[in-house]
């Protein structure tokens, strides 16, 4: 049964756009947000350059690549299912990358977030196609999107404020 087979209360349908945008926001502040904590994650790591261009390249792979059988599998088993287990692997992956002692631990994780990250965003997608047409789905995808450029605008931001946050920060230009 798909989000169109069943009636759905007006709370349901106006809550659809929030939370896809935020999912949509998260997932991509994620890709932004580690480009500025590049330098003290290799040092920590102890990183050659070509780890840290995996723990770079990893999630953006893998969210590419999981993008087209994600929305075709959320079309077979169920767009909720498959947005509620991105979620949780995007979760999951981001606290073992986030306790990771060595820069390949870090890639595995980063691939399992895109990949996460991909689920999430297929079945986006297919949510905002199904619940709505016409003009309100243009402005549900505009919603999604501004999500998106908030996101990666924001991404550099948080990113310095978490760093100069940090236990033994040197603080650079957000302390």
């Amino acid at each position: 049964m798909t989000l169109t087979d069943r009636a759905q209360t007006p709370r349901q349908t106006t809550s659809v756009v929030p939370v896809c945008a935020a999912a949509g926001f998260t997932t991509l502040l994620d890709s932004s947000v580690l480009n500025i904590g590049l330098p003290a994650l290799r040092t920590g790591l102890d990183a050659v350059v070509s780890q840290v261009q995996w723990i770079l390249a990893a999630y953006s792979l893998s969210f590419g690549l999981a993008l087209v059988p994600a929305g075709r599998l959320g079309d077979v088993a169920g767009r909720r299912r498959l947005f509620l287990a991105g979620m949780t692997l995007f979760a999951v992956m981001g606290v073992c990358g986030a306790v990771a002692s060595d820069p390949w631990t870090v890639v595995a994780a980063r691939a399992g977030q895109g990949v996460g990250a991909g689920l999430i965003s297929a079945q986006v997608l297919g949510i905002l196609a199904e619940n709505y047409t016409g003009p309100a789905r243009a402005r549900a995808l505009a919603a999604y999107s501004t999500a998106g450029g908030l996101a990666g605008l924001c991404g550099p931001l948080v990113g310095g404020l978490v760093l100069g946050a940090a236990p033994g920060s040197t603080g650079g230009a957000f302390c």
